[in-house]
C-alpha cells in the first residue's frame, strides 16, 4: 500500500508541476502577433473611416492583451488577443461590406446616366393637326 500512495503522490506531483508549467508558460506571441496584423490590415481595410468603433475595440483590447503580459497574466493576454483579432476582422469586414455598397450605388448611378444619355429622344410635342382648306380666291 505504501508503494501505491508513493506512486500515487508522484503521478499528482508530477500533474501538478506539469500544470504549473502549463499556468506560468510564456506570453502569447503569436496571438498577439495575429492581432497585430489584423488590426493593421484592418487599417488599411479603411475601418477607420467605415468601422470605427469596431476597430477602436480591437486597439482597446490589444492594449489589454499587452498589459497582462507585462502583468505576467497569459491566459488573460491570450484570450484578449483573440478578441482582439476578432473584433479587427469585423472591423475588416465591415469597412469591406460598406466600400463594396458604395461601389454598388456608385455602378447604378452611372448606369442610369448612361441608360438616359442613350435613349432614344422623345418626339417633340406635336402641335395640333393643321388643316387645310381650299382658299377662295376672290372673284376678278
Amino acid at each position: 500500500m505504501n508503494r501505491f500512495m508513493s506512486g500515487r503522490t508522484a503521478t499528482a506531483a508530477a500533474a501538478f508541476i506539469l500544470l504549473a508549467a502549463c499556468a506560468s508558460g510564456e506570453a502569447p506571441r503569436a496571438e498577439l502577433g495575429a492581432a497585430q496584423a489584423a488590426i493593421e490590415a484592418a487599417q488599411r481595410s479603411g475601418a477607420a473611416e467605415r468601422a470605427p468603433v469596431e476597430l477602436n475595440n480591437a486597439r482597446v483590447k490589444y492594449d489589454a492583451a499587452n498589459a497582462a503580459v507585462r502583468d505576467e497574466e497569459y491566459d488573460r493576454a491570450a484570450r484578449l488577443a483573440r478578441e482582439a483579432e476578432i473584433d479587427a476582422q469585423l472591423a475588416a469586414a465591415k469597412a469591406q461590406a460598406e466600400a463594396s455598397r458604395t461601389a454598388a450605388r456608385q455602378v447604378r448611378e452611372d448606369a442610369a446616366t448612361l441608360q438616359r444619355e442613350t435613349a432614344p429622344a422623345a418626339p417633340a410635342t406635336q402641335s395640333p393637326p393643321v388643316s387645310i382648306t381650299p382658299q377662295t380666291r376672290p372673284a376678278q
